[in-house]
């Protein structure tokens, strides 16, 4: 039942104009954020770790922008058949891109939960080169499959972390079949690696270090910045060099360039932190 359910939604969101996608996130993150306070304590301590700075206010208007974003973001995966295809996505730094895949043939994109990061892996397939996320099942059942369906019809392919076959087998041979492979590194990761975030420990997935170290290929930090209800910028950041301290063992090396990475994460955010997904508890333990 759950499946047909989310069909006839998808349908009927799909004719919706971004505009109005748009307000009804607005309207929904007012209702979540600031009348229901639906994890308002999580999003606000997470942004008065990483911006100490800041004013109550201006971290309340980040949170409520983060939540407008998430359902935005929720919204427009559901209309995606007809918004993924007709929404303007310009890409920033696009060189960057052209010149890791003409040297390597293919690379590590590092991703975090910003603006539409749906879009962000569908259009990375149809600019560039198939790509292949990582990542876990959004829970189980018709749900979770009718969305890994949804994701595989935008062109973004899942690498699902607990499948049958385990993700560091299937991603070597991706990456030598030309694929973009995608990691979400924003999130909290038990029995990580503990390193710094915004200055204060975070377990933090180590995955994406140690596939390299065995698998090399050029590593891109990239974003999805929403500039409008229809209108999305893809952006690249420099390449992320791994170093290999002189006689650190493979785990040394491993944790030392996780904690580096996450100064690059912490980048990230600042660019937008306005469309940053706050809910997530990030420093646990």
């Amino acid at each position: 039942m759950i499946r047909p359910l989310l069909s006839m939604i998808a349908w009927v969101f799909s004719w919706t104009p971004p505009a109005v996608l748009s307000a009804l996130a607005s309207i929904l993150a007012f209702l979540s954020f600031d009348v229901l306070r639906v994890r308002r304590s999580v999003i606000l301590e997470n942004l008065r770790t990483a911006f100490p700075e800041w004013t109550e206010s201006r971290r309340a208007q980040a949170g409520r922008g983060g939540c407008k974003s998430f359902f935005q973001t929720v919204l427009e995966f559901l209309a995606a058949r007809r918004y993924f295809r007709n929404a303007q996505m310009d890409v920033v730094n696009k060189h960057i891109m052209d010149e890791a895949l003409a040297r390597a043939g293919s690379v590590y994109i590092v991703c975090i939960h910003m603006g539409n990061w749906e879009l962000l892996c569908s259009r990375g397939t149809s600019y560039f080169k198939p790509v292949s996320i990582l990542a876990k099942d959004i829970g189980k059942g018709a749900g979770a499959k009718w969305v890994t369906e949804r994701r595989f019809e935008n062109g973004c392919f899942v690498i699902p972390r607990d499948g049958e076959v385990p993700a560091a087998l299937q991603i070597p041979k991706l990456l030598k079949s030309g694929n973009i492979i995608g990691f979400i590194v924003d999130q909290h990761k038990p029995g990580g690696v503990r390193v710094p975030l915004f200055g204060k420990p975070a377990f933090t997935n180590s995955g994406l270090l140690q596939l390299y170290l065995r698998h090399p290929a050029p590593i891109l930090p990239a974003i999805a910045r929403r500039v409008s209800a229809n209108c999305h910028e893809m952006i690249f950041l420099p390449e992320f060099e791994v170093e290999k301290p002189e006689g650190a063992r493979f785990k040394e090396t491993v944790v030392h360039n996780v904690a580096r990475l996450n100064r690059v994460v912490e980048d990230m955010i600042r660019l937008n932190p306005d469309q940053y997904f706050w809910m997530h508890r990030r420093w646990k333990g």
